[in-house]
C-alpha cells in the first residue's frame, strides 16, 4: 500500500562540524553544500554519512592545503540540520573515513589556480569505525566469577568509550543470564564480536546521533517518546508523509524452535545427555511482531517451520532459552516491516517510537524505529526527506 504526497517544503540549513570547533555551514556566504546522505541502522551495521560540499573564494577562502587540514581523514566528524531560523539537531556523529577533492576554474575556460572552487565530498563513518580496525584474540567472560551476560558487553563497550570516541554505552536486556560457555573473540574485530554477540542474544545494536554505544532489547532501549504518523490530514493543512509501504510475510517464522546443549551437571560417563530449552506451539505467539489476531491466526496456519540447533557449549538452561528467544527474534524481526518517508525529520531517532493512525488495518498500531535516511539535494528544490524503516513494538527480545 502505497500513498503519495510529493508536495512539500523541505528547505533545510545544514552544518558540517569537522574536528572539535570547524564548522562548514549551509548559510556561510563561501560554503554550497549541494547535497548529503546520512544512513544509520539498528541491526548492526555501520551508521554511514556523505556530504558534498564547494569552498568559493569571493571573501578569500583558504587553499587546498589548509581546507584538507581541517576535513583530514580521522577527525571527528558532526552532522546537524534545522528549518531555517531553528535550532540545529544533530543527525550524525562519527568520523571522516575518505575525502575527495576536485578543483575547478571560477569561470569557464580559465586556467585552474590553487585558489579556484574547492568542491570536497567527505564520507563518514560512526564509531563502529574504529571497532572494526582493532582486531584481537581474547575471551571476554571469567566461568568463575559466573558474570551476567549483560555485564560482560557492558564492560567489553565500556573499554571503547576513549579509543572509540563514545560518549557512553547502554546495555539493556529484557531477560538477562549468567553465562557459563565461553565468550571468545578470536582474530576478530571488535565490530564483528559485537555483531555476533548481538546475534548470538536476539539484540539490536547501535550508535545513537549523539555518539552514544546502545546494545540489548529494542523494546527496552526504545524511550517513552512516541511520535504519531496520521493518514488523516485536515482540509488546508500538509501532511509530513510522503509514501508509505507496509508488507507482512510469514517465511521463515518457526512454528517451534529448540537447542540442546551439554549437561555439565552429568557424570563423566553420561556426557551424552543433554538440556535442553524450546519454545513450540502457540506459546510461539508470544514473539509475534503481527499487530491482533489476524497475523497471529496467519502464522498458526501458515508457518511449518521447526528448528532444532545442537549447541555443547551452552552449558546452562536460563542460556538456552535467550538462545530461543534469539532465535525467534532474528527470524520474525522480518514478519512485519513499515517504510514511511517523510518531509526532513530531525526530531526522530533510531529506537524511537512511532504510532500510525488512520490507516486502517492492518496498518495501524504501534512501531519502533530501526533505521533512518536523511536525504538531501539543492538539485532538486525542496527535496530533504527521511526514510523511517519500522518494525512492530510487539518483537519481543
Amino acid at each position: 500500500m502505497v500513498l503519495n504526497n510529493p508536495s512539500f517544503d523541505g528547505e533545510v540549513d545544514i552544518k558540517l562540524t569537522v574536528g572539535d570547533s570547524k564548522n562548514f555551514e549551509s548559510t556561510d556566504e563561501d560554503v554550497n553544500i549541494t547535497n548529503f546522505i546520512v544512513d544509520t541502522s539498528v541491526w548492526g551495521e555501520a551508521g554511514i554519512c556523505e556530504v558534498e560540499f564547494t569552498l568559493s573564494t569571493t571573501s578569500g577562502n583558504p587553499d587546498l592545503e589548509s581546507a584538507y587540514l581541517k576535513i583530514a581523514p580521522d577527525k571527528k566528524l558532526e552532522i546537524s540540520v534545522r528549518k531555517p531560523e531553528g535550532k540545529y539537531s544533530k543527525i550524525f556523529t562519527g568520523f571522516v573515513e575518505k575525502i575527495e577533492v576536485d578543483i575547478s576554474s571560477q569561470n569557464s575556460g580559465d586556467a585552474m589556480t590553487k585558489n579556484d572552487n574547492l568542491k570536497f565530498i567527505v564520507y563518514g563513518m560512526d564509531a563502529k569505525l574504529r571497532m572494526m580496525t582493532n582486531i584481537q584474540t581474547q575471551q571476554h567472560d571469567d566461568p568463575k566469577n559466573n558474570k551476567n551476560f549483560s555485564k560482560i558487553i557492558k564492560e567489553a563497550l565500556d573499554k571503547h568509550k576513549s579509543s572509540c570516541g563514545i560518549a557512553g554505552t547502554t546495555v539493556s536486556l529484557s531477560k538477562d543470564f549468567k553465562v557459563k560457555s565461553a565468550l571468545c573473540q578470536v582474530n576478530e574485530s571488535d565490530y564483528d564480536f559485537f555483531r555476533k554477540m548481538a546475534d548470538l542474544s536476539g539484540s539490536v545494536f547501535f550508535i545513537s546521533s549523539d555518539n552514544k554505544a546502545k546494545f540489548g532489547s529494542l523494546t527496552k532501549l526504545s524511550g517513552s517518546k512516541t511520535e504519531t504518523f496520521s493518514g488523516k490530514v485536515s482540509e488546508g493543512d500538509m501532511s509530513d508523509i510522503i509514501s508509505l509501504n507496509y508488507s507482512a510475510s510469514v517465511y521463515g517464522v518457526p512454528t517451534s524452535v529448540t537447542v540442546e546443549g551439554a549437561n555439565e551437571t552429568a557424570p563423566s560417563n553420561e556426557k551424552s545427555k543433554i538440556i535442553s530449552a524450546s519454545v513450540t506451539g502457540s506459546s510461539i505467539d508470544k514473539f509475534n511482531t503481527g499487530k491482533g489476531k489476524s497475523m497471529n491466526t496467519v502464522i498458526s496456519r501458515n508457518a511449518k517451520t521447526s528448528i532444532a540447533i545442537s549447541m555443547n557449549s551452552v552449558k546452562e538452561k536460563q542460556e538456552m532459552e535467550c538462545r530461543v528467544n534469539a532465535i525467534c527474534t532474528n527470524r520474525m524481526s522480518n514478519a512485519v516491516k513499515v517504510q514511511v518517508v517523510t518531509r526532513g525529520r530531525s526530531d526522530v531517532n533510531l529506537g524511537d517510537k512511532i504510532s500510525l493512525k488512520n490507516y486502517g488495518k492492518p496498518i495501524d498500531g504501534q512501531y519502533i524505529v530501526t533505521r533512518i535516511v536523511h536525504y538531501c539535494s539543492s538539485v532538486v528544490q525542496n527535496s530533504y526527506t527521511t526514510t523511517f524503516e519500522l518494525s512492530a513494538s510487539k518483537i519481543d527480545i
